[in-house]
């Protein structure tokens, strides 16, 4: 019956972090939108602040209740209102959802805090489960978690239920231990936290970083997850590390140099440092968080190293808008992190059991199975929905990391969009792979899986944001480079699409948001096109009006607008909602236009520009 109850235990912990990771992952996405309507739409109202003010205490206030009322009661309460607050948090609604998130971080933290005083045995185990399932749950949704769209719901509420039973009956009826956290610990827990939610616990995240093919990150993720959580084959070998202080800093230095391989290589070795660093960190949990002599509160210095890190690695995306500083330094701030989450190495601190010994080795490896497979059949390659059109019908979305105005994450819609356009090719922009500020979903990915369509992906900053073309034509001769930029880096794609016979070259393309850079990329962006004659046609975000140089200087080069030469009138694009400029263009050379149209939907803060043309 004690086996019982701590298999139940383990596996309402193993819900509620899961809950807890959900929660983290939808407020720092809407925190993106606060902030972001602060900077640039303006003004930086109070309302601003006072979420700003609410996010932090949210993180840092739970420890320090934890250490004033350290009861096994309390987390019972806590971890049935976080179940609760996970059920209100599967509406769509982005007001809603930054307020539930907020809810969720203050609860999963005070949740966190007692749990590692009373189950200390557990949690790490319970923790690295919770990363399994996350994983998995995202492989069943082409990186976009399915349980936090609304049609789950249901499924929600019955799951939170269950994971509330489970917690009231088997925590109920546990012996439990008493224990803290260090100071050294603590900010270990907040640095594990920033590299799981940030990076490492993410295989679309990897293999961009990588460049390796997401289906064989999936299952190489998963594994080293299950394995580092596992009774280590190498169990003398660990011993002698940990008592000796070479061994001790070779700890640090391991996952510190995957990460680098990752960031700085490219193809299998990348991806292999990458999956030894998210072994090495999961691995290490068990080894040093535990300590008698700790308190609850150091949690919030902790919780405080999270969000720094998290709020910094931010900054690295929008340096251009935020702290020019950071430009460059998505690496240094992983690498910060990872330095941090191994510094309690040096300290004395406890050893607890790995689920293998506290469970049975026979029913880890049959979980660690079911978990390995059961991803990688969900990661498998999509069928691709080959296109026989005669024509070019191409379109051009800006799809605002996946939001909508509103800031509703809205990838789903966009899709349906896309597949209502009618579109063969399509030039995307604002496209993020892995990104904390947007769920971490793989736009290019999920959109190429969900329409049946090839991807090519340039990433532009920090291997997670970029552009990218989806086609239902076959693509070759790939080719993207880096344009000129003072302020947000961007880029151009192009591939050789065949369509009746007749080579065509597509292309995609961002411009900046100054007049001076637009004028120096476009001009750097034709350049590259006229490397290869023959027919092409570019599409993008070209932050530019028709009666702009940018227009003209397409015009000068053998592009023709397929609006102007079909005499339909000039259809506005921005903003999606009462548009009032047009600054979305396909552009066609060598290519008879056939028909022109802006999509009304407002699936994204643009409108989609569509239009199909017979190659000469």
């Amino acid at each position: 019956m004690a086996n019982d109850r701590r298999l139940m235990l383990t596996a309402s912990l193993v819900l509620l972090f899961w809950f807890y990771l959900q929660g983290i992952r939808v407020l720092l996405s809407r925190m993106f939108g606060v902030v972001y309507d602060a900077l640039f739409v303006g003004p930086f109202s109070a309302f601003a602040v006072v979420v700003l003010a609410a996010m932090f205490l949210s993180f840092m206030v739970p420890p320090v209740i934890a250490e004033i009322s350290p009861s096994k009661w309390l987390w019972i309460f806590s971890g049935a209102l976080l179940a609760l607050i996970r059920i209100a948090m599967t509406a769509e609604d982005p007001s809603w959802r930054l307020y539930t998130g907020i809810a969720a971080a203050f609860v999963g933290t005070l949740v966190l805090s007692l749990a590692w005083r009373i189950f200390p045995e557990i949690l790490p185990a319970s923790m690295a489960l919770s990363l399994s399932v996350d994983q998995l749950s995202r492989a069943v949704g082409d990186t976009l978690d399915p349980t936090m769209l609304s049609h789950w719901m249901p499924y929600q509420t019955v799951l939170s239920l269950a994971a509330i039973v489970l917690l009231v009956y088997a925590a109920g009826k546990t012996t439990t231990k008493d224990r803290g956290i260090s100071p050294l610990g603590a900010v270990a827990m907040g640095s594990f936290l920033f590299l799981e939610v940030s990076l490492l616990n993410f295989p679309n995240a990897l293999a961009r970083w990588s460049t390796v093919d997401y289906t064989w990150a999936v299952p190489a993720l998963m594994f080293a997850t299950i394995l580092a959580a596992w009774r280590s084959p190498l169990e003398i070998g660990e011993v002698v590390l940990w008592r000796i202080f070479p061994g001790r800093m070779l700890m640090v230095i391991v996952p510190m140099l995957g990460v680098a391989l990752g960031a700085l290589y490219r193809g299998p070795i990348a991806l292999f440092g990458l999956v030894v660093a998210q072994f090495w960190t999961v691995w290490i949990l068990r080894y040093f968080i535990v300590n008698r002599n700790g308190s609850e509160r150091y949690l919030s210095l902790g919780m405080f190293a999270f969000l720094i890190l998290s709020f910094g690695y931010a900054f690295a995306f929008t340096y251009p808008y935020t702290l020019p500083f950071f430009k460059g330094a998505g690496l240094e701030v992983v690498l910060v992190a990872t330095f941090l989450t191994f510094l309690p190495v040096f300290s004395w601190a406890a050893y607890v059991p790995s689920p293998a010994e506290a469970f049975g080795s026979r029913a880890w490896a049959l979980l660690a199975f079911l978990l390995v497979a059961s991803s990688t059949w969900f990661a498998r390659p999509a069928p691709v929905k080959w296109s026989s059109r005669k024509t070019l019908r191409m379109g051009t979305y800006n799809i605002h990391y996946g939001y909508n105005a509103p800031w509703k994450f809205n990838l789903p819609s966009i899709a349906e969009t896309i597949a209502r356009s009618g579109a063969d090719v399509i030039a995307l922009q604002e496209v993020d792979t892995g990104r904390p500020t947007s769920y971490m979903v793989d736009d290019a990915l999920y959109l190429g899986r969900k329409l049946g369509m090839d991807v090519i992906y340039l990433p532009t900053i920090e291997h997670l944001t970029g552009i990218a073309l989806l086609s239902r034509f076959p693509m070759s001769e790939i080719r993207g480079t880096m344009l000129t930029s003072h302020l947000e880096q961007t880029g151009i794609i192009g591939a050789r699409v065949t369509i009746s016979g007749h080579d065509v070259h597509v292309y995609g393309t961002w411009l900046g948001l100054t007049r001076s850079e637009r004028m120096r990329q476009i001009k750097e962006a034709t350049h590259f096109i006229d490397a290869v004659p023959g027919p092409a046609a570019l599409g993008g975000d070209f932050n530019s009006t028709p009666d702009s140089p940018v227009y003209t200087h397409m015009l000068s080069e053998g592009f023709l607008d397929p609006f102007a030469k079909l005499g339909k009138p000039q259809v506005l694009t921005d903003p999606a909602i009462s548009p009032t400029e047009r600054i979305d263009y396909v552009w066609f050379r060598e290519i008879d236009p056939l028909e022109a149209e802006v999509m009304d939907s407002t699936a994204s803060d643009h409108r989609m520009v569509v239009a199909e043309g017979k190659p000469r």
